[in-house]
């Protein structure tokens, strides 16, 4: 009986002992102090009858921002060419009313300070932006950049999957609607973290083969995942429910056609197009699984690896940052 009761007893430790999550090493992270400006409004609200004094008005109220919006967001210089200001105010007045309505800002504010508090924990050497500011731009233009003063949200690119200003035939040319299905508000925090990142280590990925790309894109999924471990996955990758739910239970069978083709080792641009390449679908697997299939595959590979290290190892994403790629593929030992 004693032995029956023991043995019961061990099962369940270690039942418990499996399941137990890694701790969270950024779960205490000191949350920065950022300043929100809005820019969109500020431009909005100027008096059109007299362009030049709301240009200087807006100048003196975003000192910094204004130089950038005026001359790399619109392209024009604002001293010279306010006709082409004024044709803008007018076609996005309302794009500006509709991004009122939803007033992204709000929705997302908490997850972008706790996620870009988390890189600052994770990265304490980068110099973190100390400002949001939000702006309307072009639709063909930027959704988020990072300018002297901090990161700028473009608002018009957050209106919404089903809003009617993506559908043009314009806009639909360049993107299409497997990307501006991503023109959600939820999506803000996720591309300002990926935003941060390149501008803190670019790709060392460029001109290597398939097995490198792979994995340098899954060690920037896993550190975006580890700013942001409360956001779906489907957020997290951009894929659809549907999509995730085919990479899943295909895992084994992708692999396996990327080891058997030989493409680890290809460095032939049509081989990594292939397979990082975003995509409504991929050639190769069919209609349920998105272009970018490497992506998640490199990150399979991170996770292996990592699940091997210890705890302070897994609090050092910089470690996991410099890696060598090949290297940590030997050492993850990855089967799906």
């Amino acid at each position: 009986m004693r032995s029956s009761l023991f043995y019961i007893l061990l099962s369940a430790a270690l039942f418990t002992a499996c399941t137990i999550k890694p701790a969270d090493p950024a779960k205490n992270a000191v949350n920065l102090s950022l300043k929100i400006e809005r820019f969109d409004s500020s431009f909005f609200n100027i008096d059109t009858t007299h362009i030049a004094k709301g240009i200087h008005s807006l100048y003196q109220k975003h000192p910094l921002f204004s130089d950038d919006f005026f001359r790399l967001i619109l392209m024009t210089n604002p001293l010279k060419d306010t006709v082409s200001i004024k044709a803008f105010y007018r076609s996005y007045l309302p794009i500006y009313k509709d991004s009122k309505k939803i007033n992204a800002p709000s929705i997302v504010q908490q997850d972008l300070v706790s996620g870009l508090s988390r890189f600052h924990f994770y990265f304490p050497n980068y110099t973190m932006p100390s400002t949001i500011i939000y702006f309307i731009g072009p639709l063909e233009g930027y959704g988020n950049v990072i300018t002297k003063q901090g990161i700028g949200v473009g608002l018009q690119m957050y209106l919404g999957a089903n809003a009617p200003w993506y559908f043009s035939e314009q806009i639909q040319t360049i993107y299409p609607t497997y990307i501006s299905r991503k023109f959600e508000p939820a999506y803000i925090p996720v591309v300002a973290i990926q935003n941060i990142l390149d501008d803190f280590a670019s790709s060392k990925a460029i001109g290597k083969n398939v097995l490198t790309n792979m994995i340098e894109t899954g060690k920037r999924q896993y550190i975006i995942k580890s700013c942001l471990p409360k956001t779906a996955d489907s957020l997290l990758w951009g894929y659809s429910n549907k999509q995730l739910k085919a990479l899943r239970a295909d895992e084994n069978q992708i692999w396996a056609f990327i080891v058997n083709q030989k493409l680890m080792y290809s460095v032939a641009q049509r081989d990594v197009q292939d397979l990082m390449h975003d995509a409504a679908h991929n050639d190769y697997f069919g209609e349920d699984i998105p272009g970018d299939v490497g992506r998640y595959i490199g990150y399979q590979i991170v996770e292996a690896w990592m699940a091997k290290q210890t705890e302070k190892t897994r609090a050092n994403l910089l470690t996991l940052l410099n890696m060598p790629a090949e290297q940590l593929f030997e050492e993850a030992k990855y089967k799906p």
